[in-house]
């Protein structure tokens, strides 16, 4: 019964650290703006899309270490699944800016609608 708390109490602590540290990182980069030339919204895109990478790497390793440490937890499975769940479903989707570049690249993007020889 006691590993069963320990498993809700990380999980619960780290959905909120998560959905309080996602706006931070959403707010680190600037809004779409479709006034800039191509290359410029690529080069945004890729250097924002490696440094959401980085930042969830590195939350989940200090958040995740930290937790099982101070709890006791011994169970990685159970852990490994359950943080990426709530980091890929809260993280990702609350990074706003981020999933409006890849709207604009994938679905209006002028590269979308020109033509090959």
């Amino acid at each position: 019964m006691n590993i069963i708390i320990n498993y809700i109490i990380i999980c619960i602590l780290y959905f909120f650290l998560i959905f309080l540290l996602t706006p931070i990182v959403d707010h680190l980069f600037k809004p779409l703006d479709k006034e800039k030339n191509n290359t410029e919204i690529l080069i945004e895109l890729l250097i924002q899309l490696i440094s959401v990478i980085g930042i969830w790497y590195l939350i989940e390793r200090i958040i995740i270490y930290t937790l099982k440490y101070k709890l006791g937890v011994k169970d990685n499975v159970f852990i490994n699944v359950s943080s990426n769940v709530i980091i890929g479903v809260i993280y990702i989707n609350l990074q706003t800016n981020l999933i409006e570049k890849l709207n604009y690249i994938t679905l209006e993007h002028p590269y979308r609608f020109q033509t090959y020889n």
